[in-house]
């Protein structure tokens, strides 16, 4: 285990399984008896499953043996296909009580450093479609402030281009509701007492801690759920809408959505007065706010915004594999 980087993301999430994979197995002809035993046990679900996968093959010395081990890929798959349908459609839930929290966080440089990241997290996550990891490697030196427009970059997300590290641009549009303005909220961030100590940290993430260090992706997953989804709903719930663009598009995956329209559209687009919509009243909110009127005409049929729900994990535990490690 040594041979690997200790401070990367991915190293923190596979220790758990690569520790209990130890103490439980030494031979690779026991795997898929571990893994059955997870299963049975614990009720881990397939997806959870491969990323146990996935981590005991970062943790063997020849991971080959086990990503072309067609005994596991085939077991893993008649798990799959033992699960109940899954309904594609969701009932849409009002976001207003998640709205009406975050404006109740005030935009100003008396309001607790953690309160105002939180609510910066939130915004972004509504306005950019943004995962905790997302989030959680946003470049603090890419933060910046154009005209009325707020650009960052993710610098190495989960995605790769050939097994290659990207960088993701993104430019979030001003609200015309201050409150909910994230460009604002950034340059209160700024004026912040706390800001002069977080610029000059050895960390190069947005969201940091006093301390030096960066704020994980759980820990800002945590934020989400604890502060604003569980005011939506108590469903595991994600904000994100990929799943409904999928299957109202009638597309293989997101790739389309997200290589196609979100990537070319979200300079031109204000995704930020679209998704972030306070009724002002007693009526609430459906969706993200936005109903297929409000949805501009560049962007693909049927892509309306709601909130979604998931599976019982958290978002961030996404099962994200190279593509050795993939199950076709």
């Amino acid at each position: 285990m040594s041979k690997y980087d200790t401070s990367s993301p991915s190293f923190e999430n596979y220790r758990k399984y690569q520790l209990l994979f130890i103490d439980w197995v030494s031979t690779l002809a026991t795997l898929i008896n571990f893994l059955s035993y997870l299963h049975t046990t614990y009720h881990w679900q397939p997806s959870t499953l491969k990323l146990v996968r996935s981590a005991v093959t970062h943790l063997h010395t020849q991971p080959d043996n086990i990503s072309k081990y067609s005994l596991i890929n085939d077991f893993l798959l008649s798990l799959v296909k033992q699960q109940a349908p899954l309904r594609i459609h969701h009932s849409k839930v009002s976001l207003q009580p998640a709205i009406d929290y975050a404006k109740s966080i005030s935009s100003s440089t008396s309001t607790p450093w953690s309160l105002l990241q939180s609510k910066m997290a939130f915004l972004l996550g509504v306005t950019a479609l943004l995962r905790p990891s997302d989030l959680a490697r946003i470049s603090l030196d890419s933060c910046k402030v154009i005209e009325d427009h707020f650009s960052f970059q993710v610098v190495a997300p989960k995605e790769t281009r050939q097994r290659r590290s990207i960088i993701k641009d993104y430019m979030v549009n001003s609200h015309s509701d201050p409150v909910l303005c994230p460009v604002r909220l950034f340059q209160v961030m700024q004026q912040h007492p706390a800001w002069s100590s977080v610029a000059t940290l050895p960390s190069t993430l947005f969201f940091s801690g006093s301390t030096g260090s960066s704020i994980s992706s759980n820990t800002i997953s945590k934020w989400l759920h604890r502060h604003y989804i569980r005011k939506i709903t108590s469903e595991s719930t994600t904000l994100r809408s990929f799943e409904d663009i999928v299957a109202l598009g009638n597309w293989h995956n997101s790739s389309v959505f997200d290589n196609h329209y979100r990537r070319n559209h979200m300079l031109s687009v204000n995704f930020t007065s679209t998704l972030l919509t306070s009724t002002g009243t007693g009526t609430s909110a459906s969706g993200l706010g936005a109903s297929v009127e409000d949805i501009p005409d560049e962007m693909p049929m049927g892509s309306t915004f709601m909130v979604v729900g998931k599976n019982s994990e958290s978002d961030d535990n996404e099962v994200f594999m190279d593509a050795v490690d993939s199950l076709d």
